[in-house]
């Protein structure tokens, strides 16, 4: 069965009209990977001709063909941007092809997974925070991944210090970085700095940790992702001052 084409999915042609690039992008990889069975090659041409040159007449007025094919080269744009498409080398320039990470993709529920992980740039995650925390929020597990981050900065902490396991939450931060015996208190600086320092630690796991600890707590995508970046700043912190202990 070949597969369908954009009017087919929309009969409207004002719902194509009124799509975002990123939306419209999102539908065309999904009508790429209908027909990648045969050729993953296309163009931007194709998904034109599927809907104005069909006989006896074309899918969608031929008044809107000009708008429909600057939504349409609009979304295509996004997609190269986005490095879901690229310009077979092999062939002429108006043929392109799906890039590994656009094969991954093949829906828009893929696509907005993708953007949605994109929020939070991985590469600034510390490597304890990427792997305790990155799998959950990928998933949209946020609540998850939070509280994994800041329980890994718990774990960190007690182990530079080699307290208890049963010294948990702000009263280890307290301890660990207590302004005059603190092991990870840095002496060099001013109290008032040393105070602040207890203060910051003690003060996130209160707020990102232990709640999660207690009850259920709607975290959304972009409070995920700043607090994971927030955590791994504090996990730089510890293993900084764990080095010069």
């Amino acid at each position: 069965m070949p597969a369908p084409s954009l009017a087919e999915l929309f009969p409207d042609v004002e719902t194509v009209l009124e799509l975002e690039p990123e939306e419209l992008g999102a539908v065309i990889l999904e009508l790429w990977e209908a027909h990648s069975e045969r050729n993953d090659m296309t163009t931007l041409d194709h998904f034109i001709n599927r809907v104005y040159e069909v006989r006896p007449e074309p899918l969608y007025p031929l008044q809107k063909r000009d708008d429909f094919i600057l939504v349409l080269a609009e979304a295509w744009s996004w997609l190269e941007r986005q490095g879901f498409i690229f310009r077979d080398p092999f062939q002429p320039a108006a043929w392109y092809r799906r890039t590994r990470r656009g094969r991954q993709l093949k829906s828009p529920t893929d696509v907005k997974a993708f953007q949605q992980a994109s929020l939070l740039p991985r590469q600034l995650l510390s490597p304890i925070i990427d792997k305790k925390a990155w799998p959950a929020f990928q998933r949209g597990e946020y609540d998850v991944a939070v509280f994994q981050a800041f329980k890994a900065i718990e774990v960190a902490v007690r182990d530079a210090c080699g307290f208890p396991d049963d010294l948990l939450g702000p009263a280890l931060m307290r301890k660990a970085f207590d302004e005059d015996t603190g092991l990870l208190s840095d002496q060099e600086v001013l109290k008032a700095e040393r105070q602040a320092m207890s203060h910051l630690f003690a003060g996130a796991i209160g707020h990102a940790k232990n709640p999660h600890s207690h009850r259920e707590k709607v975290v959304h995508i972009e409070e995920a992702a700043r607090l994971l970046l927030f955590a791994s700043y504090l996990l730089e912190i510890v293993e900084w001052r764990r080095v010069l202990m």
